[in-house]
């Protein structure tokens, strides 16, 4: 487990109130270790995920008269679902061992205001249908720069798949015999999703297709192996992929593409250019 990385703009796990005057407006990161005999099997990031978004919505909701926050929830006052991706992403990830999840990582990338912070500090276990709780323990919290020692967090021009990509929409095919062709492939929905997610500071140079054969990064499983459907909601297509995305210029993560990525689903690290 690593030490307890403290910002200025944070506090310590068992203070978790704050007054006015505390330095915590630039806050879009606060992270958790997973308790050692409570951690979950990393095929169930796409479940843990999920279970961190509901406690944050619950946690939220105790304080403020049962209203949610769209920053949680992903969606706006009405409750349609939001499209720009400024909304937390709930990062479960493998650091110190290749089976079991470890951390959990919250982002938001406009950064947190005062009254998701306080659910954020108060988060200490997750419950789910058929899984064991997780107990976490807060690590710190603070922009994403002061937590550049985390992979996921990483910079480099290549990037390989840590959890499966499932596409958001199922591949078709166009026409018959041989002027049959394939529309909205993969690669394309990857330029698409990338471009659209993260703009010109993304252009890709090349994307390869890892064999099915081939583990996840950093864990003993096939990608076919993870657990790949919320119960509620929208689904992906039924294909798991292990991908490798190789950027025109260094890029600096978190990295999440494809259905279900703000739970852990579609997450990449570097792939050994690693520049910190």
């Amino acid at each position: 487990m690593d030490s307890i990385h403290n910002p200025q703009n944070c506090i310590e796990a068992k203070e978790y109130t704050y007054s006015e005057n505390l330095p915590l407006d630039n806050v879009a990161l606060v992270r958790y270790a997973v308790t050692e005999t409570s951690r979950p099997d990393v095929r169930d990031t796409l479940r843990i995920g999920d279970m961190t978004r509901t406690a944050c919505m619950s946690q939220y909701g105790k304080t403020n008269g049962g209203r949610s926050s769209a920053t949680f929830s992903g969606k706006d006052n009405q409750g349609r679902p939001l499209t720009d991706h400024v909304h937390a992403l709930f990062l479960p990830t493998c650091e110190t061992q290749e089976t079991k999840i470890d951390h959990i990582t919250i982002i938001a990338k406009n950064g947190f205001r005062r009254d998701e912070l306080d659910a954020l500090f108060r988060l200490k276990r997750l419950y789910g249908h058929n899984l064991d709780h997780v107990n976490l323990s807060f690590l710190g919290c603070g922009t994403l720069r002061d937590f550049s020692h985390v992979r996921i967090l990483g910079t480099g021009r290549t990037w390989v798949s840590s959890t499966p990509l499932v596409l958001t929409r199922h591949i078709k095919h166009r026409g018959q015999g041989n002027k049959k062709r394939v529309v909205d492939g993969l690669e394309e929905q990857i330029r698409n999703e990338v471009e659209e997610r993260y703009g010109s500071s993304h252009s890709l140079d090349s994307i390869t297709v890892l064999s099915e054969q081939k583990n996840i990064a950093n864990t003993v499983f096939k990608p076919s192996e993870f657990f790949r459907w919320r119960n509620h909601g929208s689904r992906g297509g039924d294909r798991a992929y292990n991908i490798r995305l190789k950027f025109q210029e260094p890029i600096t993560g978190p990295l999440t593409i494809g259905y279900a990525s703000h739970f852990g689903l579609g997450m990449f690290v570097p792939d050994g250019d690693v520049a910190m």
